[in-house]
């Protein structure tokens, strides 16, 4: 347990990752203030205002409060966790009933647009905190 807390202490950067582009992260309460405020490089957070498996108040806000380079889109109405993830074929749809949390999306909510949405977020992003040299 000790070997833990002292590792727990320890710098994980990698030099390798340039910017983050986060969609509805999670275990926002397992990092140290001190951890994410050590965080130098851009990050964009985007999450669902309805998302409730990584609920935007413990997990995207507190990420976005913490890292000093975060900046944090919100999208509206009914946006949950599962609406980031793939589009569902038909396979998923009739599979089996676990799926079907994977695959619902509230009344209203369009996953397709979600994700066209989310992919203009995210080019715009990278081209902002990745210039061409």
């Amino acid at each position: 347990m000790k070997d833990s807390i002292r590792r727990s202490e320890l710098a994980y950067n990698d030099s390798r990752v340039k910017a983050v582009f986060a969609m509805a992260p999670a275990i926002g309460v397992g990092h140290t203030d001190t951890s994410l405020k050590a965080i130098h490089i851009p990050v964009a957070i985007v999450a669902g205002w309805a998302d409730d498996i990584t609920p935007v108040a413990t997990d995207a806000e507190r990420f976005a409060q913490l890292i000093p380079t975060a900046t944090l889109m919100v999208l509206p109405g009914k946006v949950g966790h599962a609406t980031f993830g793939s589009l569902c074929t038909p396979a998923a749809l009739g599979g089996p009933d676990w799926l079907s949390w994977i695959c619902h999306d509230e009344q209203g909510v369009d996953r397709a647009q979600v994700h066209r949405q989310i992919e203009q977020l995210a080019s715009e992003f990278f081209r902002e905190a990745l210039p061409s040299n």
